[in-house]
């Protein structure tokens, strides 16, 4: 008897001797100052494993003080105590991962990690996946714990397995494709992409499993499947150092004898521009006409990555252009049926602005 009070005595003091370090080092943790990922690491790892720990102790605790009724039970009765500490062990264990992962993800949206990583989209992934890994092998102890074979378990779902697998395969090919996405990188989060096989243009906003999210030019949000970008050519935009800029004016035809005047002037706005890369050709001619005019067409490369100052910089030289055109005597064409066409944007996906003003 005093054996087994001195075992109970010692115990208890170790299991009070664990939990107040455990207490102390995640004051200390808590307390530690700076924007560091490694502070911020620590904190989310002692703020996922505190309370589980603090939890998993006071069970052994409660176990051991049980440990010496035992005797007096039933087998049955030990058997099912057994049982249910090997349950609450997994608990504790899913527990933790939920924890942190609910930590993780926090931090990451609120910027408080991983600042320099602009694409988190990998990180949520592996996060993602880290928590259906840790599900998954509490799942299997769970039924280790309740003596179930997995083997026969595997070969009683297999069947229904295949029937779902083979109904949902196009889901489990974008979910594929999603994951060879984030790994592979051909785009990230902000990217500015043309897929023109597709009729795809726009930016990207989010990067799924199954699904890619593009906001087009047109403020329309498109839910995309990963699947079309296996057997795709994809052009991003924001991998380039510059971004292709193409008008196309229409001019009467009676200003057909200045035409070569306004090419000139075009062509000396271009060269003076700061905003144009002059690495690589310019290209300002006449050299299509339609029903009704002369089409002007300028194409130039605006020296940014960003959408934004693209379209900044295209309407710097369009109102510039016209300023050349009435300068030199000629006139845009005014036709109603032809007004919106004096900008052309990107003929080749598609988006071309129709005659009575509709996208």
């Amino acid at each position: 008897m005093m054996n087994t009070f001195f075992f109970l005595g010692s115990y208890i003091f170790i299991a009070l001797i664990s939990v107040s370090f455990v207490v102390y080092i995640r004051s200390r943790i808590t307390k530690m100052t700076g924007e560091s990922t490694r502070v911020r690491l620590l904190q989310i790892i002692m703020e996922a494993i505190y309370l589980p720990f603090i939890l998993l102790v006071l069970m052994q605790l409660v176990y051991y003080v049980g440990f010496y009724f035992f005797e007096y039970f039933d087998s049955t009765i030990v058997g099912y105590v057994m049982k249910t500490k090997k349950i609450c062990f997994v608990w504790m264990s899913w527990l933790a991962i939920v924890r942190f992962n609910k930590q993780f993800n926090s931090c990451l949206n609120d910027g408080l990690i991983l600042k320099n990583i602009k694409d988190k989209s990998v990180l949520v992934f592996f996060s993602k996946a880290f928590t259906f890994i840790g599900y998954f092998v509490m799942f299997l102890l769970i039924l280790n714990v309740f003596d179930v074979s997995i083997m026969k378990l595997l070969t009683l779902v297999g069947a229904p397995t295949l029937v779902i697998g083979y109904a949902s395969q196009n889901v489990i090919k974008n979910c594929i494709s999603g994951i060879s996405i984030l790994i592979n990188g051909p785009f990230k989060i902000n990217d500015l992409i043309d897929i023109p096989s597709k009729g795809i243009e726009g930016c990207v906003v989010k990067i799924g499993i199954r699904m890619t999210q593009i906001l087009t030019s047109d403020k329309k949000v498109l839910y995309v499947p990963n699947s079309v970008f296996d057997d795709a050519s994809i052009i991003n935009n924001s991998q380039s150092t510059s971004q292709m800029i193409l008008l196309e004016i229409l001019i009467d035809y009676g200003d057909y004898r200045i035409i070569p005047k306004i090419i000139d002037d075009v062509n000396a706005i271009l060269d003076n521009h700061d905003k144009i890369n002059h690495k690589i050709s310019s290209l300002v001619c006449s050299d299509n006409i339609n029903d009704s005019a002369l089409v002007l067409t300028v194409k130039a490369f605006a020296t940014t990555n960003s959408l934004a100052n693209m379209k900044m910089i295209k309407q710097d030289l369009l109102l510039k252009i016209i300023e050349i055109i009435e300068n030199d005597g000629g006139h845009i064409y005014q036709s109603w049926e032809y007004t919106n066409h004096v900008i052309i944007d990107n003929p080749t996906i598609n988006n071309l602005k129709n005659v009575d003003g509709n996208n």
